[in-house]
């Protein structure tokens, strides 16, 4: 396992998450996502031969879990800058911490995020040596 790759590939995590504390992803933060993960297959693919699907995986568990501790740390401030995710939080029972559910929710996404990575970087690893675009990045 190439730790260092895994790491410098997750801090984007970071950045997303403080963005979002200001709400400066709301609307765009699911392309953003996409984008981030694309770029994260290639990469592997391409620096990675030897279990790429597990260096993916775990990206995607590590992105999970630094966007749901950022968010989680400055909560008040992620509300009063995301009025959609403060609506949904002030439906739930008071018994329930909302700090909680994000850092519960944000591991279990990261890892739902890591293995679909992993399922297209397998689809990616069949398809792209075919490809023109893929022939140039070697």
């Amino acid at each position: 396992m190439n730790w260092s790759i895994i790491l410098i590939l997750a801090l984007p995590a970071l950045v997303m998450g403080l963005l979002s504390l200001r709400g400066y992803t709301q609307g765009i933060e699911i392309y953003l996502w996409i984008l981030l993960a694309l770029f994260n297959i290639l990469v592997i693919l391409k620096n990675q031969p030897a279990h790429p699907y597990m260096h993916l995986l775990l990206i995607g568990l590590f992105w999970g879990l630094i966007n749901a501790i950022t968010q989680s740390m400055n909560f008040d401030l992620y509300l009063a800058n995301n009025l959609r995710a403060a609506a949904s939080f002030s439906k739930l029972p008071p018994t329930i911490n909302p700090r909680m559910i994000v850092l519960i929710i944000g591991p279990l996404s990261g890892l739902g995020v890591g293995i679909a990575m992993s399922a297209f970087a397998f689809v990616f690893k069949k398809t792209l040596p075919f490809l023109p675009i893929f022939q140039a990045l070697k």
